[in-house]
């Protein structure tokens, strides 16, 4: 199974990054963009897994979760990946909440570790995909995401974070939890 952790986006910072990909929608330039319903901030990208070390899960990430208390992120500003020049993908960004999300995805290394599992070198940067360029992006649009840089688009009470099975279709993937992990629940 294909797989990531992450924390769901709800309420009103999923409206508001709706509501700033709607705009940026409007260029008509070739980007998948991301269904509002499958927002969310990835903690970690594990890629294939199999089901016996999924079973292992839980119980760990429990242990390393249970003394986060609950937080709020705000979703902040506006970029791409890996250039603005070039995106490849359309993100907006976390401000307030940013030090918690990356304590989250310090604290489940050592269990992933413990797993056998790959953990990224590469810095933690959070964000939320609103879409992945299919091709070149038109300058209007790659304007809009600039002015987006400075614009606040809501924010969160992260209270869980989830293992999701990724199941990928033509039409856009699919999004199914495998088990969550309450924060606070020691």
């Amino acid at each position: 199974m294909r797989c990531f952790i992450a924390v769901p986006i709800t309420g009103e910072a999923r409206r508001g990054a709706a509501r700033f990909q709607h705009r940026l929608r409007q260029e008509g330039d070739p980007v998948k963009w991301v269904a509002p319903h499958n927002f969310h901030l990835t903690l970690h990208f594990l890629g294939e897994m199999e089901r016996d070390v999924i079973e292992e899960m839980p119980a760990l990430f429990g242990q390393a979760l249970g003394t986060h208390a609950p937080f709020e992120v705000e979703l902040q500003g506006a970029g791409a990946f890996p250039s603005l020049n070039k995106p490849r993908v359309i993100w907006v960004g976390v401000g307030r909440g940013s030090e918690a999300l990356a304590s989250l995805h310090e604290a489940l290394k050592g269990p992933l570790a413990q797993l056998g599992l790959r953990v990224e070198d590469r810095p933690f940067k959070p964000h939320l995909t609103l879409g992945r360029a299919r091709g070149a992006i038109g300058r209007p649009c790659r304007e809009e995401i600039r002015r987006g840089r400075d614009l606040g688009h809501g924010s969160c009470l992260v209270s869980r974070v989830i293992l999701y099975q990724s199941v990928l279709r033509p039409s856009g993937p699919l999004y199914h939890p495998l088990f969550e992990v309450q924060l606070g629940k020691t």
